[in-house]
Parts: C-alpha cells; structure tokens; sequence
C-alpha cells in the first residue's frame, strides 16, 4: 500500500516525490526539501490561525464585549499564552 500511495498520490500541497516538481526552485537533497515542507505548513499554521483570531474578536466585538487574550483563548479553543503570540491582532481592534 505504501508504495502505490507513494508512486501515485499526488496534490498541489504534497511536500513529498511528486510535491518536489511543483517548487518553483531546484531541490537538491532531501534537507532542503524538509525545509520547504517546514515553511509551508509554518506559513499556513499561523494564517489559519489568525483567521481564527480575527473571527472570535468579530465575534465578541458583536457581542459588545471588549476582546481580551482570555475571551478569544476560550472562544477557538486555544490557551491564553498561544493567543498573546498574535497580540498585534488584538491592538489593530
């Protein structure tokens, strides 16, 4: 099974054999190509995760309450400390 799913899966997302051919620049051993994964996920990670930030202070700011590290750590369901890493989201409101 593994190596039909490794010799036919393919998605614009795959990091993996045919995820390689997709970069715009040349792979040359497997270490940059983790590194490529690595940065891909990080950048999608954290714009997932402002999009959740952003909709919870929506969220609150219509329920007329002042949006605060807690309230929005309760509201998606993340701890408070993860939420003061996105805390420029917070001063823009």
């Amino acid at each position: 099974m593994a190596n039909f799913t490794w010799f036919k899966y393919s998605s614009s997302n795959n990091r993996g054999r045919a995820g390689l051919f997709l970069l715009q620049i040349k792979i040359v051993t497997k270490k940059l190509a983790q590194q490529q994964g690595a940065k891909f996920t990080h950048k999608a990670r954290r714009t997932n995760t402002e999009e959740k930030i952003t909709r919870a202070i929506t969220k609150i700011q219509s329920e007329g309450k002042k949006p605060s590290q807690v309230l929005i750590a309760n509201e998606i369901g993340m701890t408070r400390q993860a939420v003061a890493k996105y805390k420029h989201l917070l001063e823009i409101c």
